[in-house]
């Protein structure tokens, strides 16, 4: 029986849409205004494409790759990291609600279980909380997990330990939800917990495996079990 459940993040309680570059927001907070905007902005292109977009099974925190642009042009910023990171965030990226999350939130809380968040992003634990705040959520969690304060990040199994491990659960006693097959999917089945596969997108070309279970709406798991699941 079911009594725990780690969710995924984006795409599966909150959608992410690519607004803008918010490289423009970090020269505007540095101190050391003879800095040319071209030269600053070019050079964090670079160091996005050598890093974050380099990713596989490792992650980097904001605060590392704001702290290597900051060395590289000998500044500092005029306000503190946290207000840094939330303002860059919120430059990068708008947010919607995904439908029928606080159904479902609602139901797993009924029935007892123990949530989790566990996200890929480079974003603390701090910034994604307050996210998940501002959509009125954060308050069915006991537990919000970045794979940037980890060091892993999905498919790592030792990412899905850590969640396992906060959770005080038994694998068996714990399942995913998320909607990315080659993370959340192939991640979960190397590390032996059942995943809820939230294909919305409709995705077609992946694998089944047994201890998978595939939807394309929440509705589908509003007036069940959830904990019988698996």
């Amino acid at each position: 029986m079911i009594k725990g459940i780690m969710f995924d993040m984006g795409g599966t309680l909150v959608d992410f849409a690519f607004k803008e570059d918010p490289s423009y927001v970090l020269y505007e907070h540095i101190e050391n205004k003879t800095i040319e905007k071209e030269e600053f902005v070019d050079f964090v292109s670079r160091l996005v494409k050598d890093t974050l977009d380099k990713r596989t099974t490792f992650d980097i925190s904001f605060s590392s790759f704001l702290n290597a642009i900051l060395r590289y042009f000998n500044t500092s910023i005029d306000i503190p990291l946290e207000e840094m990171e939330i303002i860059y965030e919120k430059t990068l990226l708008e947010h919607t609600l995904i439908e029928n999350v606080v159904p479902l939130l609602e139901e797993c809380k009924k029935e007892g279980l123990k949530l989790i968040v566990l996200s890929n992003t480079f974003f603390s634990t701090n910034a994604i909380s307050k996210i998940l705040e501002e959509f009125d959520l954060l308050k069915y969690f006991d537990k919000v997990i970045a794979s940037s304060d980890c060091l892993v990040r999905k498919p790592s199994t030792l990412f899905f330990e850590m969640g396992i491990k906060e959770m005080g659960l038994n694998k068996k006693e714990i399942m995913y939800i998320g909607n990315d097959y080659n993370f959340d999917c192939v991640g979960c089945m190397m590390t032996g917990i059942p995943i809820i596969f939230y294909n919305r997108k409709h995705y077609q070309e992946y694998e089944l495996f047994e201890t998978i279970k595939e939807i394309k709406d929440y509705d589908e798991l509003l007036g069940v079990e959830i904990c019988k699941i698996f």
